[in-house]
């Protein structure tokens, strides 16, 4: 909304920004200060009440209390109704010329107007009011009743679309609002949505053995560990082109977010990216904790929980046709003990309503091609125009672009390669968009950011979306994890090796059960490393049998921390100091380092 200076002048940064930002059907809460304080105090400048003038202390209060209401009738005058009038909502009494006042952003705009509205200052925002777009309701209802293909009396299809509002509405609510990783409050989808590239896994896939691996990375100019020989190609328009459709990618790739843009996209009819006349439905598959496991029920219910009529009926017709688009979002979150039954449930679902469009996401690492006649796809890294996409709708905000905070977060990154390689997935660059936010810079020590980085893959990410920890965790820990893993990164960096293969880091993982006195000693190492592949993505699987650190940043970093953890300064300086695969590594030492100065000079 556009505000005039006078507006400006009287209301705090806080409620600046955010009227500058508002649609105007936003419902918020402020404060207001109303009347003139000079007149004010002029009216109590009166002479003094004298209790001995009353006939008795309630007749003095009284007077009191009157007097008080007259002094602020004559500051406030009509504003309180003038408020009202314009469909505010004061809340509490009105003994006081500082007022909570309830409405929507317009009408709070609007109010800045009068004369008696002297400062105003945001409280809270109270809420976005439920909107389902005509377009959007009309094109769910009138497909509704085309799939039924009964004559429906008049009463039937207005009720058909009344219940078509709720489940828009419901979707809406669930799926167009996104929990950002570090941010209190959810954001729309749409705000913060970045177009979304894949690739072929085949084509990703082609260098089959590690020496293949590491030629392919010496020979490329960037820090990239993947191969990307193929073309990428759009996101939606593979999900228009396939009926049958596997969306694969690393932790925080963005696969659950494409899932959701492509039901939104789909319920905006012919307005929207997905062709054709389908209705969406997104089931979260790691609801499925028990055995109980009736994806026909769970896809009923979905209707029914809206009150639309004949939903039982309208179920069957909608597979029958092969009108539904269906999304599985989160194969790899399934609790492994109903892994292999959901599949199964899946799979005979898939085959018996084989007419409609499937599109199921799952972790890269956790999928090892269970699901027939499915085109496989990965979602591609970004690349700089997705990057820079990405970083100017987080900071979207109107004094954001007035300052060009998006363009000052993106050269920060794009300053420095090692960053920038953090920068390849929505995860992470969120990540690195809230380090910025906080200070309008990124840390200094580099050390500081990686740790932080890493902590989000060991952590939070699972924390976020509200994943539970697998037993191997309890037990190992997260601190004896990441001693683990620096150990793992040390020993292959210093061996020259950025690819390696099953064995040797299963190996790498039992030698340090076994040394190590505080680690578990009954633990299988084949299990830590499928938890640190599927459900971290710290490791990464790049062709059969063929591991790598997700980043090559990560795998510096940890080696810095193994280095520093072991004393092994000295050593580093004599064996590679001219060695320029090791720059960052001495670079990052410095960075973690806890040790006295005689140890800084050897590396500065």
């Amino acid at each position: 909304m556009n505000l005039k200076e006078d507006q400006i002048s009287k209301i705090d940064p806080l409620l600046e920004e955010f009227l500058m930002n508002a649609r105007g059907d936003e419902k918020i809460r402020v404060i207001m200060t109303l009347g003139d304080e000079n007149q004010l105090r002029n009216n109590q400048a009166l002479p003094m009440l004298e209790p001995g003038n009353f006939p008795s202390p309630i007749a003095y209060r009284q007077a009191l209390i009157e007097r008080r209401k007259n002094q602020l009738s004559e500051v406030i005058g009509n504003t309180i109704q003038e408020l009202q009038n314009l469909s505010l909502k004061p809340l509490g009494g009105t003994m006081s010329r500082v007022v909570v006042v309830e409405g929507s952003a317009t009408d709070i705009l609007n109010s800045l107007e009068l004369s008696g509205v002297n400062n105003v200052s945001l409280d809270q925002l109270v809420g976005l009011p439920e909107v389902a777009p005509d377009e959007a309701v009309n094109h769910f209802a009138q497909l509704y009743i085309k799939i039924l293909g009964s004559d429906l009396d008049q009463k039937t299809k207005k009720l058909i679309y009344q219940a078509s509002k709720q489940y828009i509405l419901n979707y809406q609510k669930r799926y167009n609002r996104l929990r950002v990783l570090g941010m209190p409050q959810p954001v729309n989808l749409d705000d913060i949505y970045t177009e979304v590239q894949c690739l072929q896994p085949d084509e990703i896939r082609n260098f089959e053995s590690i020496t293949a691996l590491e030629e392919n990375y010496r020979h490329n100019s960037s820090r990239k560990l993947t191969n990307e020989k193929s073309a990428r190609q759009n996101g939606i328009t593979i999900a228009n082109q396939y009926a049958h459709l596997m969306i694969l990618g690393q932790p925080g790739a963005g696969k659950s977010t494409f899932l959701r843009k492509i039901g939104l996209e789909a319920l905006k009819g012919k307005s929207g990216q997905i062709q054709g006349e389908i209705i969406p439905v997104l089931l979260e598959l790691k609801q499925f904790t028990t055995n109980e496991v009736n994806i026909y029920n769970i896809i009923e219910q979905e209707f029914i929980s809206c009150q639309l009529p004949l939903a039982k009926e309208f179920t069957n017709q909608l597979l029958r046709q092969g009108k539904l688009l269906l999304l599985l979002d989160g194969l790899d979150e399934v609790p492994n003990k109903n892994f292999e039954l959901v599949i199964d449930k899946i799979q005979e679902f898939v085959k018996e309503y084989k007419q409609n469009k499937f599109i199921i996401s799952c972790w890269t690492a956790a999928y090892r091609q269970k699901f027939q006649n499915f085109k496989e796809f990965i979602i591609a890294d970004f690349d700089d125009q997705q990057t820079q996409q990405f970083i100017n709708n987080w900071f979207y905000s109107e004094v954001d672009k007035k300052l060009g905070t998006g363009e000052k977060c993106w050269n920060k990154i794009n300053s420095e390669k090692a960053t920038r390689e953090l920068a390849i997935t929505p995860l992470l660059l969120t990540f690195l968009c809230l380090e910025y936010d906080e200070s309008q810079d990124l840390p200094k020590k580099k050390a500081t950011l990686y740790d932080n980085a890493l902590d989000i893959l060991l952590r939070r990410w699972a924390s976020e979306k509200r994943l539970p920890y697998e037993p191997v965790y309890s037990q190992l820990g997260i601190d004896l994890e990441k001693i683990m893993l620096a150990e793992i990164a040390y020993d292959n960096f210093a061996k020259d090796k950025l690819f390696f293969s099953q064995q040797e880091v299963l190996n790498q993982i039992q030698k340090f059960l076994s040394n190590n006195d505080n680690a578990p000693k009954n633990l299988d190492p084949g299990k830590i490393l499928d938890a640190i592949t599927i459900e971290q993505g710290i490791l990464v699987e790049r062709a059969e049998d063929v591991f790598s650190f997700s980043h090559l940043t990560l795998q510096e970093y940890l080696t810095a921390q193994y280095i520093d953890d072991h004393h092994l300064v000295e050593k580093l300086v004599t064996r590679h100091l001219i060695d320029e695969r090791w720059k960052e590594v001495f670079l990052l030492v410095a960075g973690v380092m806890r040790g006295g100065t005689d140890d800084l000079s050897l590396i500065t």
